[in-house]
């Protein structure tokens, strides 16, 4: 489009004042767009990265579960040979209860938060889009 179709368009008495107006404002279309387009690439590779790894592609088979969660978890649980029970990963994570004990009394707390926080937080983002999203009955979504 012409910049003298511009001026008419918006009103401009100068044509100088329309360029300017046009300049500025593909100079801010493009800022804008350009961090987006970077976005875009990020989510391709990390897409193209989450392809050739069979455990992320195993575990995006779970509702919830997308690559990012995929990635995260594989990052993380690194080398699964170190973990002798499964339970083991919660208690690495940090999903395993705060225990109280002091002669007779013994309690269980709220989850200890002491592992991974970022593994710990994309679970929980997993979690709430199978609970919340969801549009399949499942038994965690009754039992809440």
């Amino acid at each position: 489009m012409s910049t003298s179709v511009i001026q008419v368009l918006l009103g401009h008495s100068k044509l100088h004042t329309t360029a300017l107006y046009t300049k500025v404002s593909t100079r801010t279309i493009q800022a804008v767009a350009s961090p987006l387009d970077r976005l875009m690439a990020l989510m391709e590779h990390l897409l193209d990265v989450v392809r050739h790894v069979p455990v992320c592609r195993r575990l995006m088979t779970a509702p919830g579960v997308g690559a990012v969660v995929a990635l995260t978890y594989r990052a993380t649980v690194d080398q699964p040979q170190r973990f002798v029970h499964s339970r083991a990963v919660g208690a690495h994570v940090g999903l395993t209860p705060r225990r109280h004990q002091s002669g007779e009394i013994d309690y269980n707390g709220d989850i200890s938060k002491s592992g991974d926080t970022m593994l710990r937080t994309m679970l929980y983002e997993a979690a709430q889009t199978l609970l919340k999203q969801s549009g399949k009955w499942s038994w965690p979504a009754a039992w809440r």
